[in-house]
């Protein structure tokens, strides 16, 4: 096993890419939010989607790399932080690739039958 040591820290391999996905979660966070304020306002729920799914990976994985949300099944390590992180945010990418691939709204009825989709 890989062992990084600095500034008397030992980080295993797995803690060291639980600390690279939250700082490229973080990071591209940043980038959305910045990108998202250029947006008109009628577009920008595009960008909170997008927010939402690497803000809760970003604390999905702060949470990993501080040793929390594992547990030990039959000796193996099982990161449930992972799998809470997937329960929330692939129905935001689902929704996020829904609303993308519907055309504009038009009229009320088609609000109605967009709202029964969603």
């Amino acid at each position: 096993m890989l062992k990084i040591t600095k500034n008397y820290m030992d980080i295993d391999t797995t803690t060291f890419w639980f600390w690279f996905g939250f700082v490229g979660m973080l990071v591209g966070s940043a980038i959305i939010i910045m990108k998202g304020l250029r947006l008109r306002e009628e577009h920008r729920y595009h960008a909170l989607i997008s927010l939402s799914v690497t803000a809760i990976a970003t604390i999905s994985y702060y949470a990993l790399a501080r040793g929390q949300g594992e547990i030990v099944v039959n000796g193996d390590v099982v990161y449930i932080g992972r799998y809470l992180d997937w329960l929330f945010t692939t129905p935001l990418l689902l929704l996020s690739l829904l609303v993308i691939g519907l055309p504009p709204v038009q009229d009320l009825k088609m609000k109605r039958e967009r709202m029964a989709l969603i």
